[in-house]
């Protein structure tokens, strides 16, 4: 009986967890994307119209970006396998602007689904 108990637990944590990392995710995201609003209409008036598009765009992925940019930093202290990755992810993320967005949250999605499937079969 304690061990159902403490699986529900890690499973309503984990249902937590993922949810304020969600959260935490597209607060960056729009935070980042107004930042590349502005410098985008900024360099639009020098001339450039799609500027506004382009600093969107990577101002969103920066915010994606932003949330691996912790992990990348713990991952350079340990071997270069590790850094090269978490570098060509933080760069991902960085340039697939909105697609890498749509990708990340439907993955938390997923996983909120699952652990709920999973706290809902415990009973």
């Amino acid at each position: 009986m304690a061990e159902v108990e403490e699986a529900k637990e890690d499973l309503e944590q984990d249902i937590a967890w993922e949810k304020r990392a969600r959260k935490i995710l597209l607060i960056c995201s729009a935070v980042c994307c107004g930042i590349g609003l502005i410098i985008g209409v900024a360099l639009a008036q020098n001339g450039g119209s799609y500027a506004i598009v382009g600093m969107i765009w990577v101002g969103i992925g920066l915010g994606g970006a932003l949330t691996k940019f912790f992990k990348f930093s713990n991952a350079y202290n340990g071997t270069n396998i590790s850094s090269i990755f978490w570098l060509v992810l933080f760069l991902f993320f960085l340039f697939a602007g909105p697609i890498g967005l749509l990708i990340r949250i439907l993955r938390m999605n997923s996983r909120i689904k699952k652990f709920e499937g999973q706290l809902s079969a415990l009973g």
